[in-house]
Formats: C-alpha cells, structure tokens, sequence
C-alpha cells in the first residue's frame, strides 16, 4: 500500500513547512526584544531544523531530493517582514501559535495517509508532532495564557 511517491510528496510538503518555520523563527527573533521570548523562540527554531532533519534523512533514504527553501517567493517574504514589524510581540506570537496548530494539522493527516510508510510515521508521531505541541504550550506560556 505504501506508495513511494506519494510518501515523497507527503514528507517534501513537510519538510517546506519545517524550513518556512525556521525563517519565520528566525525573522521573529530579530525584531524581539523580550530576553525570556528570544530564548523560546530559539528553542523552537532548533526544534524545527531538527524536524527538519528528520524530514530530509526520510527523503533522501525515500530517493527524493529534499527541500532547501520554502518556496515563499521573495517579495512575498518582503512583505511578510513588513508586516511582522509592525505587530506587537503579543500579536506575532499569538500568529506563531496558530502556525504552529496548523502544522499539527498537517502532520495529523500525514499520519493517517496510508501511503507513508510506517517507520516514518512513528518517528513523525514520537518526535517531531510532540515537539509542535510543546511549541503551542511554550508560546502560550510567553504570552501569559
């Protein structure tokens, strides 16, 4: 039932969205100013590149050619910046949170795509999905939820 082009396509798409977080972690970063916020958001950024890392070992392993770029054209991105200077920490953060579930989401259906192969599946559901949830507790603990 595993199809391994399927699975290819599955972990590529997860993989863009590891590495757009990472950039998104990254840009966040550098407009914050609370010491307390940077070190959680750094603490994410690590846990995205290591999701990451799991994602392209799987690919290359899988024959696939993993991503390096999220494929967020680069005026997109532009305005992207702009807009995250203008919000407040509160505000990015609380947008951060919602990427965060949205991701969950993602790598929910992944799970029960029957194409992916097990052995991903249980490293997707016994480290990088618990690493997402942490991330929503962290930041939801930075904002005094």
């Amino acid at each position: 039932m595993n199809d391994p082009e399927a699975c290819i396509h599955a972990c590529t798409k997860l993989l863009r969205g590891e590495i757009s977080a990472i950039e998104t972690y990254t840009l966040a970063i550098g407009k914050c100013d609370e010491e307390l916020v940077v070190r959680t958001l750094d603490r994410i950024r690590d846990d995205h590149e290591l999701n990451a890392n799991i994602l392209r070992f799987h690919l290359s392993a899988l024959g696939g050619i993993p991503a390096h770029n999220s494929l967020v054209p680069d005026a997109m991105a532009s305005k992207l910046e702009g807009a995250a200077a203008l919000l407040s920490d509160h505000t990015a953060i609380s947008a951060l949170i919602g990427r965060e579930r949205s991701r969950i989401r993602e790598y929910e259906s992944v799970l029960e795509d029957p194409h992916v192969r097990e052995e991903i599946k249980v490293r997707l559901r016994g480290e990088n999905l618990p690493r997402l949830r942490d991330h929503v507790e962290s930041l939801n603990v930075v904002t005094g939820r």
